[in-house]
């Protein structure tokens, strides 16, 4: 006899997204991957989209001539076809690691960020200070170790959720800076001349806007005033050389775009929670 009883257009959609699987899995070289401290290693993504949550330690991951600086609760997102190169803090770093074929992450694809992730080559994207994404990777690694019955269930709406929030990600950010050239001209620029003196009248003049609508463009985009993107660049560049060079606290000060050792370790503090000098003296944050 057969059941009457109606299955749930989630349960459904859910079951034909598995049946187009065919049984294989929607994310493939899902594992917890560990550097020892002081190692450095080339990163591929290959064919994938690679997803890494830093869970443990920090790293710096190198685009071109530009490092970018990851600590606990990060993630990292290679794009398909991309090479880095990685170096690990002094007390290394623990990933959990997920990788997608485009075709199984547009599946689930809402359109919004699916063309810079499964388009663009040689691109490093950083999510930080994101609790929403950092929650959904910490759920899909404790869902993965289990593998409790329903677990393909669970998984795949997991993957769905991230999704989501990193496409809502993309739209507010990559995408939108990708479309404002003042913008795009006001980050090249801090990128380039941080360890100088910048005054926000020159970033202005430089991208052919007015101060006003400098600020108005950073807090529309990043939610952060202009001075303190800056300041964001010019710390992370800090960390970096306060782990891997011998570089005096008020030489990195310096190197680093801060006009005076009070001001670099007053922000160094409130945004990485401890002091340069003891930064230097234990290697982490």
């Amino acid at each position: 006899m057969k059941s009457t009883q109606k299955i749930s257009p989630l349960w459904k959609a859910l079951g034909d997204v598995l049946a187009q699987m065919g049984g294989r899995q929607m994310a493939g070289n899902v594992n917890v991957v560990r550097y020892t401290a002081g190692s450095a290693s080339e990163l591929q993504s290959g064919s994938h989209i690679l997803f890494r949550f830093v869970r443990k330690g920090s790293c710096v991951v190198k685009v071109g001539k530009e490092w970018t600086t990851f600590h606990e609760g990060d993630v990292m997102v290679l794009v398909p076809d991309s090479t880095f190169q990685m170096e690990v803090g002094t007390h290394g770093v623990v990933c959990f690691q997920l990788a997608f074929l485009p075709e199984n992450w547009s599946r689930l694809s809402l359109d919004a960020g699916q063309d810079i992730l499964v388009s663009a080559r040689n691109q490093l994207i950083k999510i930080s200070e994101h609790s929403a994404i950092a929650g959904v990777m910490q759920r899909l690694m404790n869902e993965h170790a289990d593998g409790k019955p329903g677990s393909e269930y669970m998984l795949l709406m997991g993957y769905a959720e991230l999704q989501l929030y990193v496409n809502r990600y993309l739209t507010d950010n990559w995408m939108a800076f990708s479309s404002h050239e003042a913008f795009k001209k006001a980050v090249a620029y801090f990128r380039q001349n941080y360890s100088s003196e910048i005054s926000m009248s020159a970033v202005a003049s430089h991208c052919g806007i007015s101060e006003r609508y400098l600020r108005k463009l950073f807090s529309q985009f990043t939610q952060l005033s202009p001075i303190d993107y800056l300041n964001n660049i010019r710390i992370d560049r800090a960390v970096d050389l306060l782990r891997h060079t011998d570089c005096s606290v008020k030489e990195v000060c310096y190197r680093c775009g801060f006009q005076s050792p009070e001001y670099f370790t007053r922000v160094f503090k409130m945004k990485k929670g401890t002091t340069p000098s003891h930064l230097a003296r234990s290697g982490s944050c």
